[in-house]
């Protein structure tokens, strides 16, 4: 009189999940970078304390550190408009392991830091390898260009 139909679930197989977080972790793309690096010949990765060195704090010029919300993608520093990121790699690129900054490397390539920014921001537009929360629309709007604090002539 009725018909009877049977319903089977399809139960997932869920051993994809644990290859899926290995090769997506931090951990594994740092350890992807640091065997390329010797590979290549180049040198190894440094870690650093990122929790004591507080890049994104520090300004170099006034050695103190300032505290930013989030939503600050870029900094005035020393004249110049620079993305927030980007001068907190600078400052890591130049810290030791135990996250202490070296401020005369950080005063002698500051300059250079920043004149090669816009033509740097430049080639990552015309790449196409550009994301909206690195900052550079920020430092682009009409009142925060980079600045060349010598001449104070806009610089991009």
């Amino acid at each position: 009189k009725g018909e009877t139909k049977t319903l089977h679930k399809v139960q997932k197989s869920k051993k994809q999940h644990g290859k899926s977080i290995l090769k997506y972790s931090p951990k594994t793309f740092v350890n992807s970078i640091d065997n390329l690096l010797n590979e290549i010949g180049v040198g190894s990765l440094t870690e650093i304390d990122a929790y004591k060195t507080r890049a994104s704090q520090y300004d170099h010029i006034k050695d103190e550190y300032i505290k930013v919300g989030l939503g600050v993608r870029a900094k005035e520093i020393d004249g110049y408009y620079v993305p927030r990121d980007a001068y907190s790699s600078f400052i890591i690129l130049n810290a030791n392991e135990q996250g202490e900054v070296n401020k005369e490397m950080l005063s002698k390539g500051f300059n250079e830091f920043c004149e090669e920014m816009p033509e740097a921001v430049k080639r990552a537009e015309k790449a196409g390898n550009i994301s909206k929360n690195f900052g550079f629309d920020e430092c682009k709007r009409k009142d925060r260009r980079y600045i060349d604090k010598n001449d104070m002539s806009m610089m991009f």
